[in-house]
Formats: C-alpha cells, structure tokens, sequence
C-alpha cells in the first residue's frame, strides 16, 4: 500500500497524468510520503522531494486544507464499461462539495491536479479529457463538473469522474483539498470496496 500510495503521488504530483485524446470527519494520521517532484528525472540538478502528508478520510465527513473545505458525498458506479488500446475500461462518478473560505477563487477542474486513484493497490491515471461527457451523460448537461473556478465563499456540489480497469475491485480516491490554493502538501484517501458501492442510476443520455 505504501509503495502504490507513492507511485500515486508521484503520478499526480510530476504532473504525468494520462489525458486521452480520444475525447479526452475522523482522520487518522497517515504517514509522512516522498513525492517526487519529476524534474530530478530529466535534469542533473537533484531536488528534494516534497512531504506529503496523507490522511484517511471518511465519506460524508468534511476535511480542509487552507480554508478549503472539501466533502465526498458518495461515490455511484455505472455498469458501462468501453475497450481503450485492448483494455477493458469502467468509470467511477464521485459527488463532492467544495466550500471555498481562501481569500481566492479555486480550481477544483479534472486539470487541477486534485485527484488520483488507485485500484486493488496499483495506481492507475483515471483523469482523462472524457470525464465532462461522461458526467453530462450520465447526469445531463449543466450538471456540475467543477469546470468553472469556485469563488471566494462559494460552496459547491458536483461531480467528479475518474477512469479504472472495469473488474476493479477495491477503488481509492486520493484528494488534494488545497491544490485550488496550490498547496499539495496534504492529502486525503477515500476507500470504496466495490461490493458497497452505490449503483449509478439510469443515465440521462445513453453512452
């Protein structure tokens, strides 16, 4: 878990998330990872990697990081699943509310390098340019996708959707609450055991 948990934070953090062009609270103190910066890779200057200090977080349960106050809702799983370069391919749509009290507006957009997932203990680039037309599909056009900055004092619920192997069994949503503000130094995991995972209801549009 330690192992996967740092290749996720080394995923999100060096900024090697895989965009397809195709269309696209109780805590409990984690702790403290090395997150890679990524340009040590490519460059003979060594940096020292960042601390990221990473809780466990409750569904339901609000956690913050600079006054950026962050809940999961819930997290629906469809039964659509599509083929991608010979890889069956499912999505997972999580409902989020975001409550803004930085003294700026956030980003909280799939760009923003606020979330990461991992499956039944490998990390997996779910953040793909087909999440808003999967989650106006799903939930039909307008529906909020963060794809707008939230304002000073704006709190608001929408939908995030990340991309998994579709037999996955045992999803983990990492989240960075103060990536808005571009503090990356704290991080919260959500597990979703897909056995109690709420089905998704019929979409508005067929995908």
């Amino acid at each position: 878990m330690k192992k996967t948990l740092g290749r996720m934070l080394s995923l999100l953090m060096g900024g090697v998330l895989l965009l397809t062009a195709a269309g696209c609270g109780k805590k409990e103190k984690g702790s403290v990872r090395d997150v890679n910066d990524g340009a040590a890779e490519t460059t003979a200057t060594t940096k020292e990697p960042r601390k990221v200090d990473v809780q466990t977080g409750e569904v339901g349960a609000e956690v913050s990081v600079q006054d950026v106050y962050v809940t999961v809702d819930k997290a629906y799983l469809p039964s659509y699943t599509f083929t991608d370069n010979d890889q069956d391919i499912g999505i997972i749509f999580f409902q989020i509310t975001i409550r803004n009290e930085s003294d700026r507006a956030i980003s909280a957009n799939m760009l923003s390098r606020s979330y990461a997932i991992e499956t039944d203990g490998e990390s997996y680039p779910g953040v793909t340019v087909r999440s808003s037309r999967f989650i106006y599909r799903q939930f039909g056009e307008g529906t909020e996708d963060f794809s707008d900055p939230i304002e000073i004092g704006e709190t608001r619920q929408g939908y995030i959707c990340l991309e998994v192997p579709a037999d996955f069994q045992v999803a983990t949503l990492m989240y960075f609450p103060g990536a808005g503000v571009l503090d990356w130094s704290e991080a919260y995991t959500f597990e979703f055991p897909r056995a109690e995972m709420e089905p998704a209801p019929d979409p508005v549009m067929p995908f």
